[in-house]
């Protein structure tokens, strides 16, 4: 491309990287080209007292923006207090004689986060050794044991003695007359100085320019390179603290490394160096032309020399001449340690100024304000969002994007005035002059056509502002709200956090440590909770702590001084947790260097809540919660950087402890997770190895829940069968639980005798189950026959040295009770289970607080009744294993629990099987019931456990219990052979069983077809029942009378049933005796009456009506009912006295 800008240039490569002090003090070219400015020199003559002779005035700061030359002017100040004139640049010769009796040894430390002391005393050594100084030198073993194993106070204080030492050997060997002692990047250590105080003391400063200030003989003169005030480095701690810092950055002179503005042009120039000869003559003039008018405007302030600057316009191209003082307000306000003026210029960076050169030729003008906007937006944008609450960077950006629709000019205008509204200079107001400056000989030729542009975005789109003839125009609306006085006036009001600790605390990520490796070994995810508490309630934690979901915990006790953490790790060998392995202690420093953090949460909330103006403007209120938001953020990243456990940065320093014994300090991550496994490791020594995500858990998801229970059905019910009866083509979840805990671990196997459930041995643990079901077991017998709530069981065999997983305890508990069946008794709600199956264990799964166990092993002398009593029961054992306790129990419950109501319920009993019905009824223990319980019932002593019982005794109980079982068990059918004879008896018959029933059911038949009446109609149709067996018939006939079924009687049911079958069949046999007068079917009306006298003596005839005579019998009927409806009473008296007179007539 011809004539391209980049043609016209010749950048100075000195300013394409950052000095190196230390390097670049060996590079003989490293100031090659240094430009000394009037501010420089003044800065030369000011230090130069430093060297003069008994001066106090030894220790320095040197503060400046990031990118303005500090370093390069520290480098230069060290060639001159050490060099020979005639080995300095030509540029600093003449500075050399001010400090010619003053030339000193130079130390050069570049500045790293690590402590100041430690980066002194390298830097010392280094340049010992470079200067050829004996290996021998005591300095160099003092050095070596400064740097390695002794503490920090001892390191700083040994720091100050070798600068001390130094300075007088070098002294002495003529290498100078002193130590010129230069820190760069002073601020690095500072940095880590606040957020390491144990490891960095900020009073060593303070004794190191004490010490500077009282060398009087050999000189050790410091130079502190800060890129902020002193204080700013503290502005995060508590108050005490800052003014601490303040006190400390007083012992310092203080050089502001400031260049002015109109000192900056020669070395921008030398940066570019433009070969302004070639320069086209009208790009000169334009330069020139809008230098004087950015002078006028008061752009560059008060200019001493105009006419300089004027001049000097053309070698700066192609910066507009109103961008430089723009670049040197953002770049101060914004930039970064690698963002500075002079990198900038020589920057390829998308729209930068290289770029620029390359991209256009010379007649395309000047770069501008809009172009520098396109660089803060690709390479800074990041940034400007959480950087300085007046850059209101999103505003100036979501404008500039709706406008992007528009003409590159209304484009323009938008960049220029969003990046001045960013700065907020009252030096370079966006006014129309500033804006028609800012643009003209670039996109818009003149000034009317700018000034049209600005009407247009200001009257028609409404994105321009207008703010007053000082205040310009601005992309928002004008704001009511003045937020910097507002957050000055909130630094008057808001008072020193009271508790900085809660504040902390809850910014804090309470993420769990994970056994890592433990869990890959044996499937078990085990972890360590994070708690941070108070320091002063550390003891009561600790006390209150118990395993519950984490397997154990890391206490951070947060401290809110150094004193109290001081006070914090002294006592934790007096907390007692010498036996607890699962507590863990980290030490963090002290929370006392989060107050500036807080605070200024503080004061923004302060500013929010009372500025009521906040209400109507948008903008003020959007700025204020972004700073909330931005201080909030802030907080946290600062609190889990250096607070969290599981953060491993420089600059965190925290104490670890276990069982009250400090730990060594861990490297990283990785060598935490590492430790807290080999602690679960010691924890669960026995714990299982299976690796089953879906069942190896504390809590199961609903289809692993459902999965397991499926598989547990299966165990109970189909032990015998491969797969446990499961379809192995098909794989449902429950078949990879079979596989990996049933089948991997031949829990379920295939024996001689076919498939079977049983428990592990050593050899063949695969899955290390033994533990815990050996451990099941001990628990169980350890009852000594008594029970235990299985939630307690579980949470036994949760803890260590098992710590088995909720997910698979159901499980487990299944196997063991199939594989012990003969000894297990279970619960639920204090009643004995007959049946362990599947539904039982969803229930318990859910509640096992409800339900209990019991291990019922029998031994010993009892084993002689225990056989007798087997033949009782009749009970069926299986071949393969010996008979047991619940071998026995279990038919007798069962035998109990299918009684009739009836059974239970009578006293028709003899005494001892009442006793024994009682008992079996009741019965809790198993042994209790078969050795105690059921002999006292038969009249016989308790069977004792050790002593043998007498021969006698026990054939008595066995006899005693045969019968009264006999006796019990014939209860309700004796019941129903009473209502049996009492029908034959009611009826008269003497004859029993079918031939009664036959008899009675004829009776039945023959009458229910005249009948009517509901009751006599339905005894009928029962007696009359020939299809029911004659059981339920005597049943159903029973349930009729007494309105009861019978196995549901009392004893005083029997007897109502007695009183009700007398009425019953007497209407019975009096209603048939009208059906059948003369032993045959009548077709005659017919009624019986019956009448009794006062003398108790009872007449009584059966009367019928005739078809014939039928209508007689109406009218006469009509006749009567008119004289019961003259007076109802007598004539009812009436009636009575003359049927009694016919009645027998």
């Amino acid at each position: 491309m011809p004539n391209r800008i980049a043609d016209y240039l010749k950048p100075n490569p000195r300013f394409a990287r950052s000095i190196n002090i230390e390097r670049d003090f060996r590079d003989p070219h490293a100031l090659d080209g240094y430009f000394v400015t009037d501010r420089i020199e003044q800065l030369l003559e000011r230090v130069s007292v430093a060297f003069a002779k008994d001066s106090t005035e030894r220790a320095w700061r040197i503060t400046g923006d990031y990118g303005t030359g500090k370093s390069c002017f520290a480098l230069a100040l060290a060639h001159i207090c050490s060099n020979a004139a005639k080995d300095l640049p030509k540029p600093l010769k003449p500075f050399a004689k001010p400090m010619a009796k003053g030339k000193v040894f130079p130390v050069l430390v570049s500045g790293s986060r690590e402590p100041i002391s430690k980066a002194i005393i390298r830097s010392l050594v280094e340049a010992l050794q470079d200067a050829g100084a004996s290996s021998k030198l005591r300095i160099f073993g003092k050095a070596k044991k400064a740097l390695n194993g002794v503490s920090s106070a001892e390191r700083d204080r040994l720091a100050v003695d070798l600068l001390q030492e130094a300075s007088t050997y070098v002294e002495s060997s003529g290498r100078g007359k002193g130590i010129l002692l230069i820190l760069d990047e002073l601020g690095k250590g500072l940095e880590y100085a606040t957020q390491n105080p144990d490891q960095q003391d900020i009073f060593f400063l303070q004794t190191l320019a004490e010490t500077a200030s009282r060398s009087s003989k050999t000189p050790i003169v410091v130079f502190g390179i800060l890129h902020q005030a002193f204080s700013a480095y503290a502005d995060q701690m508590n108050p005490n603290d800052q003014r601490e810092w303040d006190k400390i950055g007083g012992r310092f002179e203080e050089l502001l490394f400031n260049q002015p503005l109109e000192q900056l042009i020669p070395l921008v120039s030398s940066a570019l160096r433009v070969d302004t000869k070639r320069l086209p003559a009208n790009m000169r003039k334009q330069a020139m032309q809008q230098m004087k008018k950015a002078i006028d405007l008061g752009w560059f302030g008060a200019v001493a020399n105009p006419k300089t600057l004027i001049d000097q316009a053309p070698s700066i191209y192609p910066l507009h001449p109103t961008i430089l003082p723009v670049l040197v307000r953002f770049f101060s306000r914004f930039g970064q340690n690698e963002r500075s003026l002079f990198s900038f210029l020589n920057s390829s960076e998308p729209s930068g100024l290289r770029t620029f050169a390359e991209e256009n030729i010379v007649k395309n003008g000047f770069y501008g304000i809009q172009h520098l906007f396109d660089f803060a937006r690709s390479s800074l944008g990041h940034r400007l969002t959480t950087r300085n609450l007046n850059s209101r960077w999103n505003q100036v950006e979501s404008v500039v994007e709706a406008g992007l629709s528009g003409s590159e000019s209304e484009v323009a205008v938008l960049k220029t005035v969003g990046l001045l509204n960013m700065l907020d200079s009252q030096a370079m107001v966006p006014t129309l002059e500033g804006i028609q400056l800012a643009l003209s000989d670039q996109c818009l030729p003149t000034k009317p056509a700018i000034k049209s542009v600005v009407d247009r975005l200001s009257n028609k789109r409404k994105v321009l502002y207008q703010r007053g003839a000082k205040g310009g125009y601005c992309l928002w609306p004008h704001t009511s709200v003045n937020i910097e006085m507002q957050y000055l006036e909130a630094e008057k009001r808001v008072g020193s956090v009271r508790d900085v600790v809660e504040a902390v605390a809850s910014n804090l990520q309470e993420r769990p440590i994970v056994a890592r490796r433990h869990y890959i070994e044996t499937g078990n995810l085990r972890y360590f909770e994070v708690s941070y508490v108070r320091s002063d309630q550390l003891n009561a934690c600790i006390k209150k702590w118990k395993p519950a979901k984490a397997d154990g915990v890391i206490f951070v006790p947060l401290c809110r001084t150094k004193t109290d953490r001081q006070k914090v790790v002294a006592g934790i060998s007096k907390l007692g947790i010498r036996n607890r392995p699962e507590i863990m202690i980290a030490a963090p420093e002290s929370v006392s260097g989060f107050a500036g953090f807080v605070n200024e949460i503080r004061k923004w909330e302060w500013v929010q809540t009372n500025t009521a103006e906040l209400n109507g403007d948008r903008f003020a209120m959007q700025e204020v919660s972004r700073q909330i938001t931005a201080a909030k953020t802030v907080l946290k990243d600062r609190t889990n950087h250096l607070l969290n456990v599981r953060h491993f940065r420089d600059g965190q320093s925290i104490a670890w402890f276990h069982k009250g014994k400090p730990l060594r300090k861990f490297e990283s991550a990785k060598a935490l997770f590492t430790h807290v496994s080999k602690i679960c490791d010691s924890l669960f020594p026995d714990s299982t190895r299976l690796t089953n995500e879906l069942l190896n858990r504390r809590k199961l998801s609903s289809a692993a829940a459902g999965a397991r229970s499926r598989l547990i059905g299966h165990v109970l019910e189909n032990a015998t069968l491969p797969f446990l009866g499961m379809d192995p083509s098909k794989k449902p979840p429950e078949m990879s639980m079979y596989l990996s805990a049933l089948k991997a671990s031949n829990l379920h196997f295939e024996g001689k005798s076919g498939w079977r459930i049983q428990l592990p041995s050593s050899k063949n643990d695969t899955c290390n189950f033994k533990p815990a079901f050996d451990l099941l077991r001990q628990i169980l017998q350890s009852k000594s026959g008594g029970r235990i709530k299985l939630s307690d069981l579980f949470s036994e065999l949760s803890r260590p040295p098992v710590g088995a997983r909720e997910g698979v305890l159901p499980l487990l508990l299944a196997v063991f009770c199939v594989a012990e069946s003969q000894h297990v008794a279970m619960y639920e709600e204090g009643a004995f289970v007959q049946d362990i199956d599947g539904p039982l264990f969803e229930r318990l799964a859910k509640v096992p607080e409800l339900f209990e166990m019991q291990y019922c092993k029998l031994s010993g002398v009892r084993s002689e009744v225990f056989n007798k009593l087997l033949k009782v029961v009749d009970a069926n054992v299986d071949d393969s294993r010996e008979p047991d306790l619940i071998d026995v129990v279990q038919p007798l419950v069962q035998f109990a629990a299918t009684l009739p109501e009836y059974t239970r319920n009578t006293t028709k009993l003899s005494k001892s099987s009442l006793a024994i019905r009682d008992a079996l009824m009741n019965a809790e223990e198993p042994a209790t019931l078969l050795f105690k319980e059921l002999p006292k019932a038969c009249g016989v002593p308790a069977v004792s456990a050790s002593r043998r019982m007498d021969p006698k005794l026990v054939q008595k109980y066995v006899r005693g219990l045969k019968k009264s079982l006999g006796e019990i068990r014939g209860c309700f059918p004796s019941l129903l052979s009473r209502i049996e004879k009492s029908l034959a008896k009611e009826f008269g018959l003497k004859s029993e069983g079918e031939k009664l029933r036959a008899n009675l059911a004829q009776r039945g038949r023959d009458l229910a077809v005249h009948v009517t009446e509901a009751s006599i109609k339905a005894f009928a149709l029962r007696l009359g029942d020939d299809r029911l067996p004659q059981d339920k018939w005597l049943e159903s006939l029973g349930s009729l009378v007494a309105a009861k079924p019978p196995i549901r009687w009392y004893d005083q049911d029997e007897l109502k049933f007695n009183q009700a079958l007398i009425e019953l069949v007497l209407r019975f046999k009096d209603t048939a005796s009208l059906v059948y007068p003369k032993g045959a079917a009548s077709t005659s009306e017919s009624v019986r009456l019956s009448l009794l006298q006062s003398s108790g003596v009872e007449k009584s005839c059966v009367l019928e009506i005739s078809p014939k005579q039928k209508s007689e019998a109406t009218r006469v009927e009509k006749e009567i009912e008119k004289l019961f409806k003259k007076n109802r009473q007598l004539a009812l008296a009436v009636t009575a006295k003359i049927l009694i007179k016919n009645i027998g007539k």
